[in-house]
């Protein structure tokens, strides 16, 4: 099992940072998703985040503003721009919203801390030194309305994420704290694409695989 940490970037006009994961990478290629990934040996959650948001995005959280660093990026370690910059990293602000198990029938299983980080406001992201290109600031109706023409692909994770935000910025930790699956558990269901839903069925198949995947289509029960 590989631990990580994603974080989800709110500001105070309603947009997110996201970005498209390389088409080549070996876990969730193509899919739009927020920054995120594994954490290193010896690094709390929130830090990782915090990193994992510098490497994607050329993103530094500084007071209540997420800025563009502005430095080179050819492997500069996040503790050394801040440093550079004489700015404190400040993991206090990040709020744990779940913890993300990747479900038993995935054959590449993470345990995803998930952190909401509000801030005032954010800079412009950038294609730095992660696996995501074209990172950007969105709202989450317009990643929402993407997804549902088909335009592109969501996680169920980032789905479920950007569904509780929908209805705005109170109440999302605990919107997102109650979806399917968001507490560790093995999830029920997952959406595969507009009006697609997978259901993993515990089956007594061929080993190693423990489940036979049932599809429901269509949008009314």
């Amino acid at each position: 099992m590989n631990h990580a940490a994603l974080i989800i970037v709110l500001t105070a006009d309603g947009k997110t940072v996201v970005g498209r994961r390389r088409k080549d990478a070996s876990f969730l290629g193509g899919y739009t998703v927020f920054p995120g990934g594994s954490i290193h040996e010896g690094e709390s959650t929130m830090l990782g985040a915090l990193r994992e948001l510098w490497e994607e995005t050329g993103l530094i959280l500084d007071g209540d503003r997420l800025r563009d660093a502005t430095l080179a990026h050819d492997g500069t370690s996040l503790e050394a721009v801040h440093h550079t910059l004489g700015v404190p990293i400040d993991t206090t602000r990040l709020e744990l919203l779940a913890r993300w198990v990747t479900p038993t029938f995935s054959p590449i299983r993470f345990d995803t801390a998930c952190f909401l980080l509000r801030v005032a406001s954010c800079d412009s992201p950038r294609v730095a030194q992660g696996e995501l290109e074209s990172p950007a600031l969105a709202r989450p109706i317009d990643l929402v309305e993407a997804w549902r023409r088909f335009d592109l692909w969501l996680a169920p994770p980032t789905w479920l994420a950007l569904e509780a935000m929908l209805p705005g910025p109170t109440g999302i930790a605990e919107r997102f704290a109650a979806a399917d699956g968001a507490q560790g558990q093995d999830v029920r269901y997952f959406s595969c694409t507009p009006g697609v839903r997978g259901v993993p069925l515990v089956t007594p198949t061929l080993p190693p695989a423990l489940h036979t995947n049932c599809y429901l289509v269509g949008h009314r029960r």
